[in-house]
């Protein structure tokens, strides 16, 4: 499962190849879709969140309008953007292609992307977890 967790003024989310590929078939659900406007995604509840203060139990990602909001309300992260916007976080995820690497992780915020992320949300990481078996 997913983990997610957050402090202040960041955000953590770290999945497997699978995980991510999943949340990348959420997102387009939710933006090609003509009556489902939001999907929920459950993460790891037990995952400790240090360093950072808070873990989330669940990812909420819903259609809206204008640049991608990442805003965390108690235990669910909710990601709310334009089709346009959620898309460009697809597209963003880090998915692998071919064999493992290790540390693949990317910045995924306003600074990086001002015309899709809002610069009201966090400073976000994607980190890639290699595959358990």
């Amino acid at each position: 499962m997913m983990q997610i967790r957050s402090a202040d003024n960041e955000l953590d989310i770290q999945g497997t190849n699978q995980e991510f590929m999943e949340f990348k078939s959420a997102i387009k659900q939710v933006t090609t879709s003509s009556n489902q406007t939001e999907v929920v995604i459950q993460c790891d509840e037990e995952v400790d969140p240090s360093p950072y203060t808070n873990s989330c139990k669940q990812l909420q990602v819903q259609l809206g309008s204008g640049p991608n909001q990442f805003i965390v309300v108690d235990t669910t992260l909710k990601i709310i953007g334009s089709p346009a916007a959620l898309n460009n976080l697809s597209e963003n995820l880090p998915i692998k292609d071919g064999e493992y690497q290790d540390n693949i992780h990317y910045h995924y915020d306003a600074y990086s992307f001002p015309d899709y992320v809002s610069s009201n949300s966090p400073e976000i990481t994607l980190s890639l977890r290699q595959d358990i078996c």
